[in-house]
């Protein structure tokens, strides 16, 4: 499911985040940032202090076609996740965020 953040992917500017446990990778010939989480938050609502969002930026979790909700403020993105029932989840041990417009 997390393929695309992982095989022909390249170190991101930001290695990790200190606000979430997250890692990051980037795809140089397509311009996608991913931000590969460890834990879905409680509250599905993400919260990055790395990326900075364009206003144009599109953030979808892999393997769901939608935009994801976001929003910038004093340096952090806060994205809104979808209330996923388990059995829904893409994954069950790490989930993936395909950023375009990101710096």
């Amino acid at each position: 499911m997390n393929g695309e953040s992982i095989y022909s992917s390249i170190p991101w500017r930001a290695q990790n985040d200190s606000a979430a446990n997250t890692w990051y990778t980037a795809n140089s010939d397509t311009g996608n940032i991913y931000a590969i989480f460890l834990e879905w938050p409680s509250n599905d609502t993400l919260i990055l202090t790395e990326p900075v969002p364009l206003s144009n930026a599109q953030i979808q979790l892999v393997g769901q076609n939608e935009n994801l909700q976001w929003n910038y403020d004093e340096n952090i993105l806060t994205i809104q996740l979808p209330s996923l029932a388990v059995s829904q989840l893409p994954c069950q041990w790490a989930w993936t965020l395909r950023m375009k417009g990101i710096k």
